[in-house]
């Protein structure tokens, strides 16, 4: 299982999928802590569709999650897709495109 270090935390990357259309959703663990974030964001308005639903998917990059996309890029978990990311809320909240390497 791949390892990220987040926060002070030392996480397993738990891949997932959402249920709602089956978009990649990736989970960081802690063994003793639990669940401690979700990278990923499933985002209505822009779903990720075609080739590449199978190995894209949405971190976000806001709030609790601040520095994580910048850790799993570190981690080699995901990979930066240029120009690929959406101001999700007009207030600079941006969701970031990244090609998922687990």
């Amino acid at each position: 299982m791949k390892k990220v270090k987040f926060m002070n935390w030392e996480c397993d990357v738990v891949k997932t999928k959402y249920q709602v259309d089956e978009s990649i959703a990736l989970k960081l663990t802690h063994p003793e802590d639990g669940p401690i974030a979700t990278a990923t964001v499933w985002l209505e308005n822009y779903p990720i569709t075609g080739e590449y639903k199978k190995d894209h998917c949405w971190i976000k990059t806001w709030s609790e999650n601040e520095g994580i996309f910048e850790a799993l890029v570190e981690a080699g978990i995901i990979e930066e897709v240029k120009c690929g990311s959406i101001n999700v809320n007009g207030f600079g909240s941006l969701a970031k495109m990244a090609k998922v390497l687990i």
